[in-house]
């Protein structure tokens, strides 16, 4: 999935609504629709997480008008005949300061997928948890209010500790059993901010690589 994640500080909500950054973004839009051509269909999404409170953008009331800028603008430029929109709230579950993601719902033209984010982290307790106590309330949120828009597991991941192989087999099961769950993302990464590690360890991959046997997913075929 590409994220265009480069909006700084210095590029405020507002400005990019009103059109202030709109060569930059045509720039990356003409670039998006030039990787289409090439390359086919892809997942997009930018300001991940708005119903959270740790990036600027996020439990900000310009960010819907800002969102359908830039969404505009790749379309203006043919981008979006390539690019499916993916809205990506935090789950709140294991995230007690977020918002409800309602709050920051783009609106049916600017949302093609539905894609939930979190992450298990050792070093954070509210997040400590099982996948299905991190995301389903969430989860069945999103199914009541969006019934027609498929849904993703966009960002999720474990932190790196003893149980994180059976962590991975509780949570691709029960991925497996969610109607309109379409696609998952293991991110395999550092929260820098909170010092978690969760990476995949040795096992776990290889955990993994089991998982994917199942002729389930699509990486099996």
């Amino acid at each position: 999935m590409i994220k265009l994640n480069y909006v700084p500080h210095s590029m405020q909500l507002e400005d990019i609504a009103k059109g202030k950054h709109d060569r930059r973004l045509v720039t990356h839009a003409k670039g998006a629709a030039e990787f289409g051509k090439q390359y086919g269909g892809f997942f997009m999404t930018t300001m991940e997480e708005s119903n959270g409170n740790w990036y600027y953008w996020g439990q900000n009331s310009k960010f819907i008008p800002a969102w359908r800028h830039i969404w505009q603008i790749f379309e203006d430029q043919g981008a979006n005949q390539y690019a499916t929109w993916v809205w990506e709230p935090v789950c709140r579950e294991g995230f007690p300061n977020a918002m409800n993601a309602e709050h920051f719902y783009r609106g049916d033209q600017y949302v093609d997928w539905i894609g939930l984010s979190f992450m298990a982290m050792r070093s954070y307790t509210p997040s400590d948890g099982t996948f299905d106590g991190l995301m389903s309330k969430t989860y069945e949120q999103m199914r009541k209010q969006h019934p027609q828009k498929p849904l993703m597991q966009a960002e999720f991941g474990k932190s790196r500790t003893w149980d994180q192989p059976r962590w991975l087999i509780d949570a691709y099961k029960s991925i497996k059993t969610m109607p309109g769950m379409k696609a998952a993302i293991y991110y395999d990464n550092v929260t820098q901010s909170l010092n978690d590690d969760h990476t995949l360890s040795e096992k776990s991959l290889q955990t993994m690589k089991e998982i994917f046997k199942d002729p389930y997913w699509i990486m099996a075929k």
